[in-house]
Protein backbone atom coordinates (compact mmCIF):
# COMPACT_ATOMS: atom_id res chain seq x y z
CA UNK A 1 0.00 0.00 0.00
CA UNK A 2 1.40 3.38 -0.98
CA UNK A 3 1.64 6.11 1.59
CA UNK A 4 -0.68 9.10 1.18
CA UNK A 5 1.03 12.16 -0.19
CA UNK A 6 1.80 14.91 2.29
CA UNK A 7 -0.11 18.06 1.40
CA UNK A 8 1.97 21.23 1.69
CA UNK A 9 -0.05 24.27 2.61
CA UNK A 10 0.58 27.15 0.24
CA UNK A 11 -0.11 30.87 0.23
CA UNK A 12 -3.59 31.41 -1.18
CA UNK A 13 -2.44 34.36 -3.32
CA UNK A 14 1.02 33.51 -4.70
CA UNK A 15 1.04 29.72 -3.97
CA UNK A 16 4.48 29.56 -2.29
CA UNK A 17 4.98 26.81 0.28
CA UNK A 18 5.49 27.40 3.99
CA UNK A 19 8.91 28.85 4.81
CA UNK A 20 9.40 30.27 1.31
CA UNK A 21 9.39 33.95 0.35
CA UNK A 22 6.23 35.33 -1.23
CA UNK A 23 6.21 36.36 -4.86
CA UNK A 24 6.76 40.13 -5.31
CA UNK A 25 3.66 42.19 -4.45
CA UNK A 26 1.80 39.25 -2.94
CA UNK A 27 -0.85 40.86 -0.65
CA UNK A 28 -0.14 38.26 2.05
CA UNK A 29 3.48 39.29 2.64
CA UNK A 30 4.15 41.14 5.90
CA UNK A 31 6.41 44.18 6.07
CA UNK A 32 9.64 43.48 8.02
CA UNK A 33 9.64 47.07 9.30
CA UNK A 34 6.12 47.54 10.71
CA UNK A 35 4.70 44.01 10.62
CA UNK A 36 1.66 45.13 8.61
CA UNK A 37 0.63 44.19 5.09
CA UNK A 38 3.57 45.00 2.83
CA UNK A 39 1.34 45.88 -0.13
CA UNK A 40 -0.48 48.60 1.79
CA UNK A 41 1.87 49.95 4.49
CA UNK A 42 3.63 53.31 4.13
CA UNK A 43 7.10 52.23 5.25
CA UNK A 44 8.57 52.79 1.78
CA UNK A 45 8.17 56.56 2.22
CA UNK A 46 10.00 56.77 5.54
CA UNK A 47 12.60 54.05 4.98
CA UNK A 48 13.71 55.48 1.63
CA UNK A 49 13.06 59.10 2.70
CA UNK A 50 11.32 59.85 -0.59
CA UNK A 51 10.91 63.43 -1.76
CA UNK A 52 7.57 64.82 -2.97
CA UNK A 53 8.11 63.83 -6.61
CA UNK A 54 9.06 60.27 -5.63
CA UNK A 55 6.06 60.02 -3.30
CA UNK A 56 3.77 60.99 -6.17
CA UNK A 57 5.36 58.34 -8.39
CA UNK A 58 4.71 55.66 -5.75
CA UNK A 59 1.14 56.86 -5.09
CA UNK A 60 0.25 56.82 -8.78
CA UNK A 61 2.25 53.65 -9.59
CA UNK A 62 1.81 53.78 -13.34
CA UNK A 63 4.84 51.91 -14.74
CA UNK A 64 7.68 50.47 -12.64
CA UNK A 65 9.82 49.77 -15.71
CA UNK A 66 10.62 53.46 -16.18
CA UNK A 67 12.18 56.08 -13.95
CA UNK A 68 11.74 57.30 -11.33
CA UNK A 69 9.56 54.40 -10.19
CA UNK A 70 11.96 51.72 -11.40
CA UNK A 71 14.81 53.06 -9.27
CA UNK A 72 12.55 53.58 -6.27
CA UNK A 73 11.31 49.98 -6.35
CA UNK A 74 14.84 48.63 -6.79
CA UNK A 75 15.88 50.55 -3.66
CA UNK A 76 12.79 49.33 -1.79
CA UNK A 77 13.37 45.67 -2.56
CA UNK A 78 17.03 46.03 -1.58
CA UNK A 79 15.93 47.57 1.72
CA UNK A 80 13.46 44.74 2.32
CA UNK A 81 16.10 42.10 1.59
CA UNK A 82 18.53 43.85 3.94
CA UNK A 83 15.95 44.03 6.73
CA UNK A 84 14.90 40.43 6.15
CA UNK A 85 11.73 39.63 4.21
CA UNK A 86 9.16 37.51 6.01
CA UNK A 87 8.47 34.09 4.47
CA UNK A 88 5.03 32.54 4.25
CA UNK A 89 3.97 30.81 7.46
CA UNK A 90 0.82 28.63 7.53
CA UNK A 91 -1.75 29.81 10.06
CA UNK A 92 -2.77 27.84 13.17
CA UNK A 93 -6.12 25.99 12.90
CA UNK A 94 -8.10 28.52 14.96
CA UNK A 95 -6.70 31.66 13.33
CA UNK A 96 -9.32 33.95 11.69
CA UNK A 97 -7.13 34.14 8.59
CA UNK A 98 -7.50 30.38 8.14
CA UNK A 99 -11.25 30.71 8.52
CA UNK A 100 -11.31 33.41 5.86
CA UNK A 101 -9.35 31.25 3.46
CA UNK A 102 -11.46 28.15 4.14
CA UNK A 103 -14.72 29.98 3.56
CA UNK A 104 -13.62 31.64 0.32
CA UNK A 105 -12.75 28.29 -1.17
CA UNK A 106 -16.05 26.79 -0.04
CA UNK A 107 -19.74 27.65 0.04
CA UNK A 108 -22.11 29.87 1.97
CA UNK A 109 -23.11 26.75 3.89
CA UNK A 110 -19.57 26.64 5.28
CA UNK A 111 -20.06 30.13 6.71
CA UNK A 112 -23.19 29.00 8.54
CA UNK A 113 -21.28 26.06 9.98
CA UNK A 114 -18.48 28.33 11.15
CA UNK A 115 -20.95 30.72 12.75
CA UNK A 116 -22.48 27.81 14.64
CA UNK A 117 -18.96 26.98 15.81
CA UNK A 118 -18.58 30.46 17.27
CA UNK A 119 -17.17 32.60 14.46
CA UNK A 120 -19.11 35.80 13.75
CA UNK A 121 -19.83 37.47 10.42
CA UNK A 122 -17.24 40.16 11.23
CA UNK A 123 -14.40 37.71 11.88
CA UNK A 124 -11.11 39.50 11.13
CA UNK A 125 -7.37 38.98 11.20
CA UNK A 126 -5.20 40.96 13.61
CA UNK A 127 -4.70 43.64 10.95
CA UNK A 128 -8.46 44.20 10.67
CA UNK A 129 -8.89 42.33 7.38
CA UNK A 130 -12.41 40.92 7.55
CA UNK A 131 -14.18 38.05 5.87
CA UNK A 132 -16.36 40.58 4.03
CA UNK A 133 -13.25 42.27 2.61
CA UNK A 134 -11.99 38.94 1.36
CA UNK A 135 -15.38 38.10 -0.12
CA UNK A 136 -15.65 41.34 -2.13
CA UNK A 137 -12.03 41.05 -3.28
CA UNK A 138 -12.83 37.58 -4.66
CA UNK A 139 -16.17 38.83 -6.04
CA UNK A 140 -18.12 36.18 -4.14
CA UNK A 141 -21.53 37.79 -4.58
CA UNK A 142 -23.35 34.99 -2.76
CA UNK A 143 -21.05 35.22 0.23
CA UNK A 144 -21.17 39.03 0.30
CA UNK A 145 -24.96 38.95 0.36
CA UNK A 146 -25.02 36.34 3.13
CA UNK A 147 -22.45 38.10 5.31
CA UNK A 148 -24.20 41.46 5.05
CA UNK A 149 -27.47 39.81 5.98
CA UNK A 150 -25.73 38.23 8.96
CA UNK A 151 -24.55 41.61 10.23
CA UNK A 152 -21.09 42.12 8.70
CA UNK A 153 -20.01 45.77 8.79
CA UNK A 154 -19.90 47.29 5.25
CA UNK A 155 -17.87 50.23 6.59
CA UNK A 156 -15.18 48.23 8.38
CA UNK A 157 -11.58 49.38 7.99
CA UNK A 158 -8.25 47.62 8.37
CA UNK A 159 -5.59 48.90 10.75
CA UNK A 160 -4.08 50.86 7.83
CA UNK A 161 -7.45 52.47 6.98
CA UNK A 162 -8.46 50.40 3.95
CA UNK A 163 -12.24 50.19 3.51
CA UNK A 164 -14.47 47.31 2.40
CA UNK A 165 -15.47 49.31 -0.68
CA UNK A 166 -11.79 49.80 -1.46
CA UNK A 167 -11.24 46.03 -1.60
CA UNK A 168 -14.30 45.66 -3.84
CA UNK A 169 -12.86 48.20 -6.25
CA UNK A 170 -9.55 46.33 -6.46
CA UNK A 171 -11.12 42.96 -7.19
CA UNK A 172 -9.08 41.00 -9.70
CA UNK A 173 -11.81 40.30 -12.21
CA UNK A 174 -12.64 43.95 -12.83
CA UNK A 175 -14.03 44.09 -16.39
CA UNK A 176 -12.74 46.37 -19.09
CA UNK A 177 -14.79 49.38 -20.10
CA UNK A 178 -16.10 47.43 -23.07
CA UNK A 179 -18.00 45.08 -20.75
CA UNK A 180 -21.60 45.58 -19.70
CA UNK A 181 -21.29 47.86 -16.65
CA UNK A 182 -24.58 46.67 -15.13
CA UNK A 183 -23.89 42.94 -14.90
CA UNK A 184 -20.32 42.38 -13.70
CA UNK A 185 -19.81 40.75 -10.30
CA UNK A 186 -17.76 43.66 -9.01
CA UNK A 187 -20.68 46.07 -9.50
CA UNK A 188 -23.04 43.58 -7.85
CA UNK A 189 -20.81 43.44 -4.78
CA UNK A 190 -20.57 47.23 -4.63
CA UNK A 191 -24.36 47.61 -4.92
CA UNK A 192 -24.85 45.12 -2.08
CA UNK A 193 -22.43 47.06 0.14
CA UNK A 194 -24.14 50.36 -0.65
CA UNK A 195 -27.59 48.88 -0.04
CA UNK A 196 -26.45 47.83 3.43
CA UNK A 197 -25.07 51.23 4.36
CA UNK A 198 -21.54 51.48 2.94
CA UNK A 199 -20.56 55.16 2.69
CA UNK A 200 -19.63 56.06 -0.92
CA UNK A 201 -18.12 59.37 0.24
CA UNK A 202 -15.86 58.13 3.04
CA UNK A 203 -12.38 59.47 2.26
CA UNK A 204 -9.07 57.96 3.26
CA UNK A 205 -6.03 59.83 4.62
CA UNK A 206 -5.08 60.88 1.08
CA UNK A 207 -8.52 62.30 0.43
CA UNK A 208 -9.49 59.52 -1.97
CA UNK A 209 -13.14 58.53 -1.90
CA UNK A 210 -14.40 55.15 -3.17
CA UNK A 211 -15.57 56.92 -6.34
CA UNK A 212 -12.03 58.17 -6.93
CA UNK A 213 -10.70 54.64 -6.50
CA UNK A 214 -13.26 53.37 -9.00
CA UNK A 215 -12.13 56.10 -11.41
CA UNK A 216 -8.48 55.12 -11.00
CA UNK A 217 -9.10 51.42 -11.61
CA UNK A 218 -11.61 51.95 -14.41
CA UNK A 219 -14.47 50.28 -12.55
CA UNK A 220 -17.32 51.64 -14.66
CA UNK A 221 -20.15 49.55 -13.23
CA UNK A 222 -19.04 50.18 -9.64
CA UNK A 223 -18.79 53.92 -10.28
CA UNK A 224 -22.30 53.97 -11.72
CA UNK A 225 -23.56 52.13 -8.63
CA UNK A 226 -21.93 54.67 -6.31
CA UNK A 227 -23.30 57.64 -8.24
CA UNK A 228 -26.77 56.07 -7.97
CA UNK A 229 -26.18 55.86 -4.19
CA UNK A 230 -25.26 59.53 -3.87
CA UNK A 231 -21.48 59.57 -4.34
CA UNK A 232 -20.22 63.14 -4.76
CA UNK A 233 -18.36 63.49 -8.06
CA UNK A 234 -17.20 67.01 -7.20
CA UNK A 235 -15.01 65.95 -4.27
CA UNK A 236 -11.25 66.45 -4.67
CA UNK A 237 -8.29 64.50 -3.29
CA UNK A 238 -5.22 65.93 -1.55
CA UNK A 239 -3.85 66.97 -4.95
CA UNK A 240 -7.11 68.71 -5.97
CA UNK A 241 -8.07 65.97 -8.47
CA UNK A 242 -11.69 64.92 -8.95
CA UNK A 243 -12.73 61.37 -9.81
CA UNK A 244 -13.24 62.57 -13.39
CA UNK A 245 -9.66 63.88 -13.55
CA UNK A 246 -8.34 60.56 -12.23
CA UNK A 247 -10.33 58.60 -14.83
CA UNK A 248 -8.97 60.78 -17.64
CA UNK A 249 -5.45 60.49 -16.24
CA UNK A 250 -5.71 56.70 -16.48
CA UNK A 251 -7.31 56.70 -19.92
CA UNK A 252 -10.81 55.53 -18.90
CA UNK A 253 -12.73 57.66 -21.41
CA UNK A 254 -16.26 56.28 -20.90
CA UNK A 255 -15.94 56.46 -17.15
CA UNK A 256 -14.59 60.02 -17.34
CA UNK A 257 -17.59 61.03 -19.45
CA UNK A 258 -19.97 59.51 -16.91
CA UNK A 259 -18.25 61.35 -14.04
CA UNK A 260 -18.15 64.63 -15.96
CA UNK A 261 -21.90 64.41 -16.46
CA UNK A 262 -22.39 63.72 -12.74
CA UNK A 263 -20.55 66.94 -11.88
CA UNK A 264 -22.94 69.16 -13.82
CA UNK A 265 -25.88 70.70 -11.92
CA UNK A 266 -29.29 69.38 -12.83
CA UNK A 267 -31.16 71.47 -15.38
CA UNK A 268 -34.16 73.38 -13.99
CA UNK A 269 -37.52 72.07 -15.13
Amino acid sequence: MSRPKKVTERCRDCAVAGGKLHEPFCPQERCPYCGGQLASCDCIFDVLQLDDAERRAVDEYVDDTVEPLRGIMERWWAALESKGRRPFQPLPPNDPGRVIHAVLTGRVADVRALQQAGFEADVAREDGYTLLMAAVLKERVDLVEYLLGAGADPNARTASGERVLGFALRSRDTPSESSDPTEDRQAQCVRLLLRHGADPNAAGPDGHTPLMEAAWWGALGAARAMLDAGADATRKDARSRTACALAREQGHARLAALLEGAMKPASPR
